[in-house]
């Protein structure tokens, strides 16, 4: 579809323009584009709001990431050299001390 294409409408709009004038065929079959076709009115527009979703999804990752920091909630999957999962609910950590001492070294 259009969005693997690229995020910014502006972008996607001139790198559709460069493949054309070099006639090369771009097809997005999830969204029924074909540039062999005549111009899709609603390309611009499908490529606007890709680009917003992207930008809207960031925003609310952003903010349960803040809301996980303010809470004390580790913002990792994965341990840090140094530590193991205290338990399997991987909410704690604890310090592994055979790695603990080559970072105080």
């Amino acid at each position: 579809d259009m969005s693997r294409l690229g995020r910014d409408y502006l972008k996607v709009g001139q790198i559709m323009e460069i493949l054309r004038q070099k006639n090369v065929r771009l097809i997005a079959v999830n969204d029924g584009v074909d540039s062999a076709r005549d111009d899709d009115d609603f390309t611009p527009f499908r490529n606007i709001m890709n680009e917003f979703f992207v930008r809207d999804t960031s925003r609310k990752i952003k903010s349960v990431f803040k809301a996980k920091g303010m809470t004390g909630k580790h913002l990792t999957g994965t341990v840090i050299y140094g530590y193991l999962w205290a338990d399997e609910k991987r909410e704690q950590w604890i310090v592994d001390e055979e790695a603990a001492a080559v970072v105080r070294r």
